[in-house]
């Protein structure tokens, strides 16, 4: 299953002492939105890998309510609004980071689509695109320096 993979790339990195790899990892947040999978997991890595300084999930779905409490790194999410499920389920991940006291602000952009971000189709929105990326940046320099 991808669960696998995921920690078995996890104990690799920890294993091998990768230099900068919560740089890596968070980097990944960023390219998240060009590869559907990773939208996901880095909110999944965020509940295991309490080392991780940022994570950033462009219209990702959020990680069962009882890891939430795992999380140590600074989230910011981006969701499209017209993205009714993923959107929909902001308002409850937003109150378990709440409660668990977890450095985080999410948005949701008015007019855009799941996949927003991607502007190799017709769901790209320029203008949410460029807010969450501005936002994306300021995110990593906040967190990662």
């Amino acid at each position: 299953s991808s669960d696998l993979v995921i920690k078995k790339v996890i104990d690799f990195i920890k294993a091998n002492d990768v230099q900068y790899w919560p740089a890596v990892l968070a980097l990944l947040s960023a390219f998240a939105m060009f590869i559907p999978w990773l939208k996901t997991v880095v909110n999944f890595l965020a509940t295991r890998m309490p080392e991780l300084a940022a994570g950033v999930p462009f219209y990702g779905g959020p990680p069962a309510a009882e890891d939430v409490k795992n999380i140590k790194a600074a989230m910011l999410v981006h969701h499209g609004a017209l993205d009714e499920r993923l959107a929909g389920g902001w308002p409850a991940y937003e109150a378990a980071l709440k409660a668990a006291n977890v450095p985080h602000e999410g948005y949701i952009y008015a007019g855009a689509q799941h996949g927003f971000n991607n502007d190799t189709t017709d769901r790209f929105h320029p203008e949410a695109a460029k807010l969450a990326w501005d936002r994306t940046i300021a995110h990593f320099r906040k967190y990662l320096r």
